[in-house]
């Protein structure tokens, strides 16, 4: 499940405005029902029917007997209507976010439901995991998964804000989304967690017993110890957000973070506030909670439990022959955030900014109060705050809501509303202004010793009695210019405050957390990360930080705003909100931000509105005498109410914790009686019963689910032109016009531009070439013959906006230029050139430019659904723009002085980037710390993800520290490099363009910026790849890492053949072939990597193919099963991870990992022993089970798309040269999964269990690993990552 942070979630159109402001996340403060602005909302809702109402407005709003229509909107701008019903007898209302576009195929529904927070006991985070396991109707233990499994669903999860929480889900399947919503509605209205209490326990906390045999050492459990505990014992073996992507088992996206196209560049995360997000993010499939249910009837386990060892210590406590522990999904989860100093920060920052309203408490739960949570207590919160008549529906679709109206109707009308709390609904009071500054300071864990500071204001506290400061932000004017405001002061690396703080040289990056409009009053922070104690002492350090930034303040006041950054912002704010438009799921992001509105009273259509009040603020900075500035003034300097937040990295201080946990859990149970221990050990026993009883097949066979037949029949295919141009060509958009009335000819482009650019590289044996072959071509080849450069046309709806972009192959990269990557991409976008200073060029580039972003693109080098090669892949690098099409031009100027013009002798520059992702990964490894273990583990395998992890995982970072160092030393070397990066990637070789528009923007495109096109690609194909590079590449630096002339003079120094074949299409795949830097056959890894944390991150990876061997694609299917049902079941339902997910990759490669664990060992032992649930899980099937996983499947590959995701989706089946036929080939043989693919599967799995065994990479702290190595494997290896 998702935790939203307290300040609030990223939405598109919050997410817009706020990528624009500085990769914080914001939102909207206006005031309550007595304010301006409200009054102006009331006026603006139940519009009369007039000419400027289109039809389709009046037709999706009909009257119904059940309901009183209160409000009632048309947005022009974005084509929407809001209408809120509320139901008559049961006082809920229902929100309809109308639509006319034929485009918005997906339908979502969302909870919504107020949920201050008066603890830190995490009451509203345990509860939203509670609730979608299980209820009324839906009796299922693991009712989430269940309901996944056999759903079309767009996206599925629950989120949880400092003061509301909302259940979403969505559907392109009409069938699917009712039955979908049926689940939803049953579960927030009558849970079963509020009759079983093991829920509550599972995903909240309880006292986990382990059976210790022997106190001194791990030995294996004894047949009669077992049969004490009744079959209930643990799982496996003894001890155990991946943030991602997929989807798979978890809420966050471990399950696969690995995208075939994966764009990697880690440039940093370090970003500002959100921190509590770390605790989770962003499944489609998430989530949420397996917990309840009834109907079962196996007992058993699902994993063989008959290892359970545990180790021992002197502080652990026991209960009888029972060793104590407390555990619980939320419970580890927000171990893991709290684990993270950005969300320290955040949480420390709320409390003394909002020391007298609810804003100050953790809804997600703080780690130390969760187990103070009693079950009584919770339930109270449930039915005081989940009474009907303080829930909202949300309903986003382009079809008539009649139908949602019906179901709601119907279901309110069965509810007994008795047993509700009839509390009026609380509202989050204002923080009255208190006069500072205040200041924090206090210890987190870090081994370097490095701190952070935040200094953070309420910009708009309550006037105080007995005071004359007046600090109101009511309008929304007021909030347009703070959006721009705050772009100005952290959204752009140029930006006032981010600038100040970057050369200040007190830390090595900043955190720019910024506006936070999310919550009841607008906050604002900035701060450093990576802060020494060298120059300068921590007890000055609050002091001098907020001198800078008060001298900056200052200066700004003083000398004003530049007026081209005014510009930019404002660019930002108008593009951002058109291009949202175009989001396949952007319903969910604008009911996000409707109900952070509704939550605090406020206009719920601010955003939607932003065209008239942008142009107020327009008319106020233009005739308005300092106007921002003013804003500075009375809101910042003068403004008192702040706190300075200082965290000073203390090496012992996590292990400091884990002793308190148990000298916490110590003090608990020596306070308790014989009966009250006697009472853990059978509710323990209980709960694990409960725990390892599963659903009868006759019960899941009753779940409402579609069927096969309501599957569309094949792959969705997508449109391209590919039109051949050079820098020359005149007429461009005429000549192309011709090309789409020439079918024959659109056929032959196709053809030609897959011989010559998808497959040329097959020249001699598999994916080889040689070096003498690439020399030859290149010889006297020195005029000017103008390249004839493809161009994939992709013509579709994108309201004006262009989408260019420009792929270069990096066939001709060492490894060591590959690593150069992630700074060079950075650098790019925020260098100074020959012709402007860096503050001149990124402000122009965010005035011009909606986006202009650099990234490298991996993929299989051919047929992706037909890899059995390890070094099969190939790497492009994508400079991309997004843009509104009048800038077409001055958008391609300002991307040639980019990639031509930046100067990489500023070295002050380049170090402030190295500084900046240094410490970008430091803070995902803690935040999302299964994103880098997915990539390094899967990087020991295969060619694609072994370079995916040089470019922006772990072996980045290490390769970042080592440029660092160098910088300091003898920079010359890093420019030369970045020379030749320059040189080698930017020229009409293996170049491809791509561009998507609507078809009247193509003559922006083609006529209106056809010079400023052909100076672009002039660039691009004035510069040759000759022989000569060969050797000039050696000036760069005498290493090994210039493979292509070290094979050059091999070959001529000796009188004996050498081999210059470049090996897998490549120089980078070639030295990964001859230097075996993939893990060998019989070669062992298992590692401990280990930093300050109190959770684990646990992974396990194996080939399981032969060379000669492929994908079945049913395994697909048997994978997401597996992860969806055992792993699920055992690893966090059990055992209390947080995360877990399973992976295969097309070559074979099965990826198992856990995080945010409280285990190691046991985690290890459900990953050893998937092949037995595997065929457990066959043995109990039914038909409707098979469905389910394949249904799921193909939800997966029928993913909505829209705009560029079509596009990227396009580009990489052409370009690994996967066809039609391939994609039917693929989605029958899904169709076609049997029971048998299970067995086979886990035959697979057995023949190469000790493939698994040599894999394996752990993420704990320094303390368990060491344990762990002394008493349990002491073949693993240690590495602290500093």
């Amino acid at each position: 499940m998702k935790l939203m942070k307290v300040l609030g979630y990223v939405t598109t159109i919050g997410n817009c405005i706020h990528t624009i402001l500085g990769r914080s996340e914001k939102r909207t403060n206006l005031n309550f029902k007595n304010s301006m602005f409200f009054t102006q909302a009331l006026k603006a809702s139940n519009m009369p029917v007039n000419d400027k109402v289109p039809q389709w407005v009046i037709d999706k709003r009909p009257n119904h007997n059940s309901y009183n229509i209160l409000d009632s909107r048309y947005n022009k701008s974005f084509d929407m209507s809001y209408t809120v019903y509320e139901h008559k007898i049961a006082k809920t209302q229902v929100i309809v976010l109308g639509s006319n576009d034929p485009l918005d195929i997906d339908q979502t529904f969302a909870f919504y439901i107020k949920t201050l927070a008066h603890t830190d006991k995490g009451i509203p985070h345990i509860l939203e995991h509670s609730v979608l396991s299980g209820s009324k109707k839906y009796d299922y233990k693991e009712l989430f998964m269940v309901l996944d499994k056999g759903s079309l669903n767009t996206h599925l999860n629950a989120y949880t804000y400092n003061d509301r929480t909302i259940y979403m889900a969505g559907s392109m399947n009409n069938k699917d989304f009712f039955n979908v919503m049926g689940v939803y509605m049953d579960c927030v209205f009558q849970p079963n967690v509020l009759y079983n209490k093991k829920i509550f326990q599972t995903e909240g906390w309880t006292y986990e017993l382990e059976k210790v045999t022997n106190t001194t050492e791990e030995t294996p459990k004894t047949n009669e110890d077992e049969q004490a505990e009744d079959s209930s014992t643990n799982v496996t073996g003894s001890s155990t957000n991946v943030t991602n992507t997929t989807n798979a088992t978890d809420t966050t996206n471990a399950t696969d973070t690995t995208n075939v196209t994966d764009t990697t560049n880690v440039t940093d995360t370090t970003n500002v506030t959100d921190t509590t997000n770390v605790t989770d993010t962003t499944n489609v499939t998430d989530t949420t909670n397996v917990t309840d249910t009834t109907n079962v009837t196996d007992t058993t386990n699902v994993t063989d439990n008959s290892t359970n060892i545990t180790s021992t210590s002197n502080d652990d406590t026991f209960i009888k022959d029972y060793k104590v522990s407390i555990k619980g999904i939320v419970y580890s989860e927000m171990k893991g955030v709290f684990a993270n100093p950005l969300s320290l920060l955040y949480y420390e920052s709320k409390k003394k900014i909002f020391p007298d309203n609810i804003h100050s408490n953790n809804s997600g739960g703080d780690p130390k109060e969760i187990p103070n949570l009693t079950y009584d207590e919770f339930k109270e919160y449930y039915y005081k705050n989940y009474n009907p008549k303080k829930i909202k529906i949300f309903f986003a679709s382009n079809r008539n809501p009649t139908e949602l109206l019906n179901v709601v109707d119907e279901y309110l009308l069965q509810l007994d509303y008795s047993k509700y709390r009839d509390d009026s609904v609380e509202d989050v009071k204002l923080q009255k202004y208190k006069k500072g500054p205040f200041y924090v300071r206090q210890k987190y864990g870090n081994s370097e010793k490095e701190n952070l500071l935040s200094i953070t204001w309420l910009l708009n506290p309550e006037k105080a009695k007995n005071s004359d400061i007046d600090l109101n932000l009511s309008s929304p004017v007021d909030y347009f210019s703070l959006i721009i405001i705050n772009f100005l002061l952290t959204g752009t690396t140029e930006s006032v405050l981010y600038k100040a703080l970057a050369q200040s040289g007190i830390g090595e990056s900043v955190i720019d957390a910024g506006l936070d409009d999310t919550l009841v009053q607008y906050t604002y922070s900035i701060g450093l990360k990576g802060i020494k104690e060298n120059h300068i002492s921590l007890d000055e350090v609050p002091y001098k930080v907020e001198n800078i930034v008060m001298d900056a303040l200052k200066n700004v006041v003083n000398s004003g705003f530049n007026k081209t950054a005014i510009e930019a912002a404002i660019n930002k704010i108008e593009f951002s909100l058109k291009e949202t438009q175009l989001k396949v799921l952007k319903s969910k992001d604008y009911i996000f931000d409707i109900a952070e509105k509704l939550n605090y009273n406020k206009n719920p259509m601010l955003i939607f509105d932003f065209e008239q009040y942008l142009a107020v603020v327009k008319d106020n900075i233009k005739n308005k005498p300092k106007y921002l500035e003013n804003y500075i003034q009375k809101h910042f300097i003068d403004n008192k109410h702040r706190v300075t937040i200082l965290l000073e990295g203390d090496e012992k201080y996590t292990a400091e914790q884990i002793k308190l946990e148990k000298q916490f859990i110590k003090n608990r149970i020596e306070k308790l009686s014989e009966e009250e221990k006697e009472t853990i050990i059978n509710e323990y026993k209980e709960l694990q019963i409960y725990r390892n009883t599963e659903d009868t097949p006759e019960h899941l066979d009753e779940f409402p689910m579609i069927s096969i037949s309501d599957l569309n029949e094949i792959t969705l295919e997508i449109p391209v032109n590919i039109y051949f141009t050079n820098a020359d060509e005149n007429n461009n958009l005429n000549l192309y016009e011709d090309l789409k009335l020439n079918k024959e000819k659109l056929t032959e482009n196709f053809n030609n531009f897959v011989k010559n650019y998808v497959l040329k590289k097959k020249i001699t044996q598999d994916t080889s070439v040689k070096l003498h072959d690439i020399k030859k071509h290149t010889e006297g080849n020195n005029e000017s013959v103008k390249k004839q450069i493809p161009m994939l046309i992709y013509e579709m709806p994108t309201m004006g906006i262009v989408y260019l972009q420009f792929l270069f192959k990096l066939d001709n990269l060492t490894l060591e230029e590959l690593s150069y990557l992630n700074l060079f991409n950075t650098l790019l976008l925020e260098n100074k050139t020959h012709k402007r200073s860096s503050e001149d060029f990124v402000l122009l580039k965010e005035k011009s430019i909606g986006s202009m972003l650099i990234s490298v693109w991996l993929s299989s080098l051919s047929d992706k659904l037909n890899v059995n090669d390890k070094h099969n892949a190939q790497a492009y690098l994508n400079f991309e723009l997004h843009l509104i099409n009048h800038n077409v031009p001055e958008a391609l100027d300002l991307s040639l002085e980019a990639l031509k013009e930046s100067d990489f002798s500023n070295s002050e520059k380049v170090i402030e980037i190295l500084n900046r992702s240094i410490n970008g990964f430091k803070s995902a490894l803690v935040a999302n710390s299964h994103r880098i273990l997915l990539k390094l583990i899967r990087s020991k395998i295969d060619s694609k993800h072994y370079v995916r992890d040089l470019i922006s995982g772990y072996r980045n970072y290490l390769k970042l520290k080592e440029i660092l160092e160098l910088a300091k030393t003898d920079y010359s070397k890093i420019e030369k490099r970045l020379i030749t990066l320059r040189d080698k990637i930017f020229n009409s070789d293996n170049m491809i363009v791509s561009l998507a528009c609507d078809t009247n923007s193509l003559k922006n495109v083609f006529v209106d910026a056809k010079p400023h096109l052909q100076n672009l690609l002039s660039y691009f194909d004035s510069y040759k790849l000759v022989a000569d590079d060969f050797s000039s590449f050696n000036n760069v630096n005498k290493d090994y890492g210039n493979y292509s002339q070290h094979l050059l003079d091999e070959q001529s120094n000796t009188t004996t053949e050498v081999n210059t074949t470049i090996l897998g299409g490549s120089f980078w795949n070639d030295e990964i072939i001859r230097k075996e830097l993939l893990k060998k056959k019989d070669e062992v890894i298992k590692e401990f990597f280990t930093y300050p944390t109190t959770v684990n991150a646990v992974a396990m990876s194996g080939v399981i193919f032969e060379a000669d061997e492929y994908l079945n694609p049913s395994f697909i299917v048997v994978m997401l099963a597996l992860k969806n049902n055992y792993l699920w079941s055992t690893v966090r339902v059990l055992n209390g991870a947080y995360i877990v997910t399973g992976k295969i990759s097309y070559d074979g490669t099965v990826t198992f990992l856990s995080a945010r664990d409280p285990n190691l060992e046991k985690t290890l032992q459900v990953f050893r022993d998937v092949s037995k649930g595997l065929r457990k899980m066959a043995d109990s099937m039914t038909e409707k089970d098979l469905q389910r996983y394949i249904i799921s499947a193909i939800g997966g590959i029928d993913m909505p798309k829209r705009g560029l995701g079509l596009v990227k989706e396009s580009m990489d089946r052409i370009i690994t040269n996967e066809t039609q036929e391939d994609r039917t080939n693929y989605r029958n043989q899904i169709m076609n999964t049997k029971k048998e693919h299970f067995y086979k599967f886990a035959d697979l799995l057995d023949e190469k269990a000790n493939e698994f065994e040599k894999n394996i990479i752990i993420f704990t702290n320094n303390e368990k690993a060491k344990d762990y190595i002394e008493s349990v494997d002491k073949d693993f290896k240690l590495i602290n990552i500093s």
